[in-house]
């Protein structure tokens, strides 16, 4: 289950509790019917942050009409690698709430872009899948074949953070590995990828850590230096996702404002459509039973 379908059940029985036990506002309605905080405390933000917290973006999302599309950028067809995690971004299209899968994971996104920090591979030649579905049940898919050589030549390089996405302000701590020993003379990282290194030291046991303010994606680079006389330098990136806590809150409230328009018109089929399929036999029989009473639960 992700994310928003987690959220969604929640809403959803708080708006039936609330309906059934008392006159006030549910906790939905409330959460969907009101302004973004400047500092959240309805959910939405998936790590306590200290203030102040500037409010996030304001998110459109897409027309319903929007036909779906998908496309994987990276890695490209044909890619070959020593490494058996494979970083996946792309970009895709289709109307709110348009799920998309890769291999079965769910990736960050980005308005209209995706990634998966890193999908396991098994050695030899493998299909990396993107699959965009709409609530209707529409889908569309697109595939790239990809190599897992151990034999492959092994950037010396490995830079890794500690957590790959979250909601905006994100706190990343990043770290490298070499896969063999080696000393070096200096230690640069851009991490918003910028053109900037934020981190310029001849001391590479340097603590990396950065805040995301800004939703976005981005691509932080570390470049390590070796000394003198070889001087060689060893660049390698790592993609994080600081994710706009609007757009998750504008999905969720359109689904659940699809969802309650139904339920006012005792549309049962109508309103199951706006669920997950797994939820769907316990909301038909719950909602079935209360058939007469759905418009004043859902009013």
């Amino acid at each position: 289950m992700t994310f928003q379908e987690t959220l969604l059940q929640g809403l959803m029985g708080a708006l039936v509790i609330a309906a059934l036990l008392a006159p006030e506002v549910s906790t939905a309605q409330a959460t969907c019917g009101s302004p973004p905080a400047v500092v959240f405390d309805d959910g939405f933000r998936d790590r306590a942050y200290p203030p102040p917290v500037a409010a996030p973006p304001p998110v459109t999302l897409p027309p319903e009409a929007t036909p779906l599309a998908v496309q994987i950028t990276a890695p490209a067809p044909g890619f070959t690698t020593s490494r058996s995690d494979v970083e996946v971004l792309g970009t895709f299209a289709g109307p709110p709430n348009t799920g998309i899968r890769i291999n079965g994971r769910t990736p960050f996104i980005d308005g209209n872009q995706f990634v998966l920090p890193a999908l396991s591979l098994p050695a030899g030649t493998s299909s990396i899948e993107a699959r965009v579905v709409s609530m209707s049940g529409a889908t569309q898919t697109t595939t790239v074949n990809v190599t897992v050589d151990p034999g492959a030549v092994v950037d010396l390089v490995d830079f890794k953070a500690d957590r790959a996405g979250g909601f905006a302000p994100m706190p990343i701590t990043f770290s490298w590995t070499t896969a063999t020993p080696t000393t070096f003379a200096r230690l640069e990282v851009d991490f918003d990828d910028n053109g900037v290194f934020e981190v310029d030291t001849t001391d590479p046991t340097t603590q990396l850590r950065y805040v995301y303010r800004e939703p976005g994606i981005y691509r932080a680079r570390v470049r390590l230096t070796t000394p003198p006389p070889e001087s060689a330098s060893h660049v390698a990136t790592r993609t994080v996702v600081s994710v706009n806590s609007n757009y998750t809150k504008a999905t969720l409230c359109y689904v659940f404002e699809r969802m309650r328009a139904r339920l006012t018109a005792s549309d049962v089929p109508g309103a199951l459509a706006t669920l997950h399929p797994t939820l769907r036999p316990d909301f038909d029989t719950f909602w079935t039973a209360n058939l007469a009473m759905l418009p004043t639960i859902a009013a």
